[in-house]
């Protein structure tokens, strides 16, 4: 978490310096947040500001509570204060993309974070190896829970790293669905990555199944 930060922000200074040439200034990055509800997030914020410190760079750091358009106004106000790059976790990977239209308008350079936007203008993005993840939670389950019904407890739809994961998940998966070994009984989107919707689906998919699950995915 902190190298992908690390590297963020030195993506970040690199840009700044390719486009203007010679600071005489202090960099000023903005950094867009999603939500810091989750303990990773305050780390990511925490980790931040901390590197941003130790590079002599400022940074402005917002956080929209899982609200996109709360989201879009942070970035109108972090453009408004003249931030030299902007750094972007999105809430929603679709409505993003207005944002960076917005900036690369004023000829700020963007990088999405952890969450790709859906969008072809974006400088850099830099994320985890979602793939990979994805890939090791179905092999893992697979390997220990070879036969009976699954649910499959997904990631919130605005994001792209839950439609990437249950990609990779489906193609570990589906040549055992293929074979009847398993069977897929339950499939939802959480919103928000919210702890306690996943619960209660998984309650609601206990319930509807007589308890017979063999595996959340």
């Amino acid at each position: 978490m902190k190298k992908r930060l690390l590297l963020a922000l030195i993506a970040a200074v690199f840009a700044v310096s390719c486009s203007n040439g010679p600071q005489e200034k202090r960099i000023k990055i903005g950094f867009a947040m999603a939500t810091v509800k989750e303990e990773r997030w305050q780390r990511d914020r925490d980790a931040f500001e901390a590197q941003c410190k130790k590079m002599n760079v400022d940074c402005v750091i917002t956080v929209a509570d899982n609200s996109p358009d709360r989201q879009a106004n942070d970035v109108e106000n972090l453009l408004t204060q003249k931030v030299d790059v902007l750094v972007i976790a999105p809430q929603d990977a679709t409505q993003a993309a207005s944002m960076v239209d917005k900036a690369k308008a004023q000829g700020v350079p963007v990088i999405s974070y952890d969450r790709l936007i859906n969008s072809d203008k974006i400088d850099l993005y830099i994320s985890h190896q979602v793939p990979v993840i994805g890939r090791k939670i179905a092999e893992y389950t697979l390997a220990n829970l070879p036969k009976g019904n699954y649910v499959m407890v997904l990631g919130s739809s605005t994001d792209n790293n839950a439609h990437i994961m249950e990609k990779a998940q489906m193609e570990v998966l589906q040549p055992a669905i293929d074979r009847g070994d398993i069977k897929i009984v339950g499939k939802q989107n959480i919103q928000d990555w919210k702890p306690e919707l996943a619960l209660n689906f998984a309650e609601n998919a206990l319930t509807q199944n007589n308890d017979d699950i063999r595996a959340f995915v």
